[in-house]
């Protein structure tokens, strides 16, 4: 699985517009005011144009805003693979 870190505005719209969950589509625009808020702390990582997550770490917690896989992919272990990523970075 190949990753790659940092809000990608385009590519996460991708991905959100087509995971089957129009609240994941909604939340685009907090993701983007997040970033923006806190460009240090907003953590962003996009799994294959496939999945991702977003989310902010601080210093005594990690704030998960999202995880969204593509709906062709549920079930084949991309949303459990961004969430073990996410750990690791906590």
């Amino acid at each position: 699985m190949k990753v790659k870190r940092g809000f990608n505005e385009p590519e996460v719209l991708e991905i959100a517009r087509n995971c089957g969950s129009k609240s994941v589509t909604g939340s685009i625009a907090w993701l983007r005011r997040a970033h923006f808020n806190n460009p240090d702390k907003f953590i962003c990582e996009i799994a294959d144009d496939v999945a991702f997550w977003a989310s902010d770490l601080c210093k005594t917690h990690m704030r998960l805003y999202e995880i969204a896989v593509r709906e062709e992919y549920h079930g084949k272990g991309y949303g459990k693979a961004m969430l073990m990523r996410m750990m690791k970075v906590c």
